[in-house]
């Protein structure tokens, strides 16, 4: 199922919809995290495998809690598409959306400016984890890589309650 967020100014609250009927699935208060929440239940119907990726590695490394919750958010939007390279994809932009990054997760890169700040020390910059700069970009191609693997597993290896899944 594909899901929208829509803020409801009358009702001051955010509403997660079914992208092709306009149900609403749920409804999250207003602020940063009721947007946050409604965030979360997009993530967690659009790209549900994703969700405890992001939720491991932000419990893990607080200090990359934002580009976790992010890089999920461009899963489940569909925002990441392999570029026909093994394990290189482009990722589009959360903020300006002509924008696409190309990630190439053998070589740990991403042309985005936060991946520059941090390769150069700054403070703002990716943040270093186990000895790699993870830029929500990079984040997201290795969910996308990760739930690909998944599905693929399910087709080849049906659930017949042998533990596998």
């Amino acid at each position: 199922m594909k899901t929208t967020i829509q803020y409801d100014r009358k009702e001051r609250a955010y509403r997660v919809l079914d992208a092709e009927t306009g149900e609403v699935l749920s409804q999250h208060p207003q602020g940063p995290e009721g947007r946050y929440q409604a965030e979360r239940a997009v993530i967690a119907s659009d790209a549900p495998h994703v969700l405890p990726l992001a939720d491991n590695l932000a419990h893990q490394y607080p200090e990359a809690v934002s580009r976790a919750h992010k890089a999920a958010l461009l899963v489940a939007r569909g925002a990441v598409r392999p570029n026909g390279a093994t394990d290189v994809y482009y990722v589009a932009s959360e903020t300006d959306l002509p924008t696409v990054y190309l990630v190439d997760l053998p070589k740990g890169t991403c042309g985005c400016e936060d991946f520059y700040q941090g390769r150069q020390g700054e403070p703002h910059g990716a943040p270093n984890v186990d000895g790699r700069l993870v830029c929500k970009h990079v984040l997201a191609a290795s969910f996308f890589l990760s739930q690909r693997a998944t599905e693929n597993r399910k087709i080849l290896w049906p659930d017949f309650g042998d533990g596998l899944d």
